[in-house]
């Protein structure tokens, strides 16, 4: 009796090889960093927007990504944006930004324009703020 073990053993290779030649093919890889518009390549949060765009909080500013490129928002040539690090990023239900700096301050608002809450400097306010 012939044994069909080593014609089985075949078919699942070439299977397997066919599947990876496909998969390696189908994606592609790409590095977004400070060279391609990040305010800095040290990323410490990201939030998505109702419509689907991703807001990035890092150590040089704020950036807004639409799936193709960075609009970068950092102070002082952003009204409303100080110069710092920012370390938490959040967005409401209706679009609008909230990012805590790394000194405390929570700065509010959109692609149009920002402005730095006057909230006491505390640990409790701010970690009450980040947990709703």
């Amino acid at each position: 009796m012939k044994s069909f073990l080593p014609s089985i053993q075949v078919a699942f290779w070439l299977f397997g090889t066919l599947l990876t030649t496909l998969a390696r093919d189908s994606f592609t890889l790409e590095i977004w960093d400070s060279e391609r518009g990040l305010p800095n390549s040290t990323i410490t949060g990201v939030a998505q927007s109702p419509e689907g765009y991703l807001w990035l909080s890092t150590i040089n500013g704020l950036a807004h990504f639409d799936g193709a490129r960075f609009v970068t928002f950092a102070g002082p040539t952003q009204a409303g944006l100080k110069v710092g690090g920012y370390n938490q990023i959040a967005v409401s239900k209706s679009g609008e930004v909230w990012a805590r700096m790394e000194n405390g301050q929570i700065v509010t608002g959109n692609r149009l324009g920002f402005s730095t809450l006057e909230v006491p400097h505390s640990n409790f306010v701010t970690r009450a703020f980040w947990t709703v």
